[in-house]
């Protein structure tokens, strides 16, 4: 199985293959999952200025927004992840996708702020390097967990 993980500022897509990620990243990340469904926003790093939260969600999709800032959180990012075709397109549409959606699963990701800003927020760069790696760590966590 395989995730179309796209990126819809950039246009890029990746075709991720569960072998990317661990057994035991996924086994964390389904624990970041079960904590921001229930509410608590999970802090990425170890200074705590970049944070994630869930947005909208059901059995067939999830939004995901990842928020940086020091004193003041502003929105960075929105992913959206869709498992069943019959959600695909309100999925794709809170992704801010345009045109017909992928095919399912997949993951969709919206930069809402440019990555100099994120920096001038608090966020480093190897914070902003790695989101990609985390909004597919988290994507197959949650295809992965019976939520």
């Amino acid at each position: 199985m395989h995730i179309h993980h796209i990126t819809i500022n950039t246009g890029h897509s990746h075709r991720s293959e569960r072998g990317e990620v661990s057994d035991a990243t996924i086994k964390i990340m389904q624990q970041w999952l079960a904590d921001m469904l229930a509410g608590r926003p999970r802090a990425m790093t170890n200074t705590g200025n970049v944070a994630c939260r869930v947005g909208r969600h059901n059995g067939k999709m999830i939004e995901f927004v990842v928020s940086i800032g020091h004193a003041e959180q502003a929105d960075a990012l929105r992913f959206v992840v869709c498992r069943h075709s019959k959600a695909k397109a309100e999925a794709w549409a809170l992704a801010g996708g345009a045109g017909n959606p992928p095919q399912t699963p997949f993951l969709a990701a919206n930069l809402l702020m440019p990555e100099l800003e994120m920096m001038q927020r608090g966020a480093s760069f190897d914070d902003i390097m790695m989101l990609a790696d985390f909004e597919r760590c988290l994507a197959w966590a949650w295809l992965e967990s019976k939520t």
